[in-house]
C-alpha cells in the first residue's frame, strides 16, 4: 500500500471515515476520454525534447486494482483506458513513434477513496481519491531502465451527503467520476513532469 496508507488524520471535531468503493469491475467509474490531461495542463511541463519519438509502445503490467483492508479487489478506473490516456499524452508531446527505441510499462496502477465529514457541515463531505502507478521506461536493445518511478497523488472534492450515500450503494456519481478522473490526470501530469527531466 502506498504512502497515503488509506488513512485520514482527524483534526478538531472532524470525524474521519475510510470507505472503499463497492463497485464491480463492470461499473468502473473513470471515463477513458476524461483521463487525458488538457493542453493547458501540460503546457508548462519540461518539453523532454531529447526524448522526441523515443517511445514505441505503452504496456500495462500487473493490474493492481484497489485493495482494501478486508482483501477486497475493486475497480475505480478502466486500466486499458489509463494506458490509452498515457499514450495520447505522450503522443501529444511528440514522445511516441512506431520506430522508437524504448517501451513504457505502467506497473500496478491502484486507486481508492475515502470520505471526511466536517463536524460543522453535516450535509457536506470531503471526497478524497488516491492514485498510484509505477512508470518504467525501458531501452529495448539493452533492457536498461531509463526511468523507473512510482507516482502517488490524491485529489479532493466536496460532495453532498446524498452523493455519498449513492456511492455506498455502488452507483458511480458525477462527483466520484470527476474526482477519480482528476486524480488520474494529475498522476499522468506528474509522470510527464518527471519524465521531462530524463536525459534519455
Amino acid at each position: 500500500m502506498h504512502k497515503y496508507g488509506m488513512q485520514f488524520r482527524p483534526a478538531g471535531k472532524v470525524f474521519a471515515l475510510l470507505m472503499l468503493a463497492l463497485l464491480a469491475a463492470c461499473n468502473t467509474v473513470a471515463r477513458p476520454e476524461r483521463m487525458v490531461p488538457g493542453a493547458s495542463q501540460v503546457a508548462s511541463l519540461p518539453a523532454a525534447t531529447n526524448m522526441h519519438g523515443a517511445i514505441a509502445e505503452v504496456r500495462l503490467i500487473e493490474r493492481a486494482g484497489t485493495s482494501g483492508g478486508l482483501g477486497l479487489r475493486l475497480t475505480l478506473l478502466d486500466y486499458d483506458g489509463l494506458a490509452g490516456a498515457v499514450r495520447k499524452s505522450l503522443a501529444s508531446r511528440g514522445l511516441m513513434e512506431a520506430k522508437g527505441a524504448m517501451r513504457l510499462e505502467i506497473r500496478e496502477p491502484s486507486t481508492g477513496y475515502g470520505f471526511t465529514f466536517p463536524g460543522d457541515q453535516p450535509s457536506v463531505i470531503k471526497l478524497q481519491v488516491f492514485m498510484q502507478a509505477g512508470y518504467r521506461l525501458i531501452r529495448n536493445s539493452t533492457g536498461e531502465r531509463v526511468f523507473d518511478e512510482t507516482v502517488e497523488n490524491s485529489h479532493e472534492e466536496l460532495a453532498s451527503r446524498s452523493e455519498y450515500e449513492s456511492d455506498i450503494r455502488g452507483r458511480p456519481t458525477p462527483k466520484l467520476q470527476s474526482a477519480v478522473e482528476a486524480a488520474v490526470r494529475n498522476n499522468i501530469i506528474e509522470f510527464l513532469r518527471q519524465l521531462g527531466k530524463v536525459k534519455g
